[in-house]
């Protein structure tokens, strides 16, 4: 037999396994799954168990991020502020423009280049062989943040009036209008509530 073959075989017995294992958990209610009804009942009197999508996804990001001992600690709203930038690769490299730029402009980094590496309670610059930490309640960090917002904005815009251009042939102002895109945000700002 060949090693393609071999493997083939083990992956196809593996899985056999895994529904052999799922098959033999005994079930809690021995009842099917859709003749259960969970209440409807909204506001202060709905249960704990039962959220609304932003809570669970929120919920879920919290519980896998509080398994990892390195942030065991760190209060809540640090965590979602660390998250903005760690999991949002253009929104982190403006932020660490903005960060290397104003350091540079208060003479506190040396040599030419540096980098920004983004931890979950604050922030490290590494530049000419030194590396410095800053804590996410540095104002110069909430300024270069809210900037890097503006600057993925632009960029952005740019992107998508290319690719109309290339693609369809028109300018993003043929597409769309400030009345279309107000009426737009205010709509998902009022469901994340």
């Amino acid at each position: 037999m060949s090693t393609e073959k071999v493997a083939e075989k083990a992956t196809v017995v593996a899985k056999e396994q895994e529904v052999e294992a799922v098959k033999k958990v005994p079930a809690e209610n021995n009842e099917p799954m859709g003749k259960q009804e969970l209440p409807h009942d909204e506001g202060e009197n709905r249960p704990q168990f039962v959220k609304t999508e932003k809570e669970d996804k929120l919920g879920k990001i919290a519980r896998k991020l509080k398994e990892n001992p390195a942030v065991k600690n760190i209060p809540t709203h640090v965590l979602e502020l660390a998250c903005i930038v760690k999991d949002n690769a253009e929104i982190r490299r403006f932020t660490s423009l903005a960060i290397l730029n104003y350091l540079h402009q208060k003479n506190e980094l040396r040599g030419k280049k540096g980098y920004v590496d983004f931890l979950w309670n604050k922030f490290a610059v590494k530049a000419g062989g030194l590396s410095h930490e800053y804590r996410y309640t540095e104002l110069f960090f909430i300024k270069a943040l809210v900037s890097a917002f503006t600057s993925f904005a632009n960029s952005a815009n740019k992107t998508i009036n290319n690719f109309l251009e290339i693609e369809l042939n028109i300018e993003i102002s043929e597409v769309t209008n400030e009345k279309e895109i107000a009426e737009i945000v205010e709509t998902v700002a009022t469901k994340e509530e």
